[in-house]
């Protein structure tokens, strides 16, 4: 019995610091845009504060994200590309609902955003995010790290 006591309250106590969020890395940090010109909108523009979208529609964020380092590869993935997935309410578990998916270094080519959309999971995702969703493409814009 106390084992079992001891371990529920390590979880217990465990719990809040698993569910705190990883940053996104700084390495991800600058401006994406379609074609990498960022003269062009939607921008998702990534900062120490964190993801932001840029549209047509205006400015969003900063987007409650959680980042994922092994989501394209599974436990043993060294390859570079970084999942950073957007989190839009919980599902009926209590858990978090991620629609969307931002893969930075898709394809593990440096500077490449593919972002996709599970429509399966219907929450709305607002016009800032479909815009972007509907882009899909991204490239980190000429010049490199150019973060607002």
């Amino acid at each position: 019995m106390f084992r079992y006591s001891s371990a529920v309250l390590a979880l217990l106590v465990a719990t809040p610091a698993l569910s705190q969020s990883i940053p996104v890395p700084k390495n991800l940090y600058g401006s994406y845009a379609p074609g990498g010109d960022c003269a062009r909108q939607p921008r998702v523009v990534v900062n120490t504060a964190g993801v932001f979208l840029e549209t047509a529609s205006g400015k969003a964020g900063p987007l409650p994200v959680d980042v994922c380092y092994s989501c394209a590869g599974g436990a043993r993935y060294e390859g570079i590309q970084i999942w950073v997935m957007v989190k839009y309410g919980k599902d009926k578990w209590g858990g978090d609902t991620f629609p969307v998916t931002m893969m930075f270094n898709d394809g593990e080519r440096r500077g490449a955003l593919l972002v996709e959309h599970d429509d399966t999971i219907r929450i709305p995702i607002g016009i800032p995010m479909t815009q972007v969703v509907q882009a899909r493409t991204f490239r980190l814009c000429k010049g490199g790290r150019a973060g607002a």
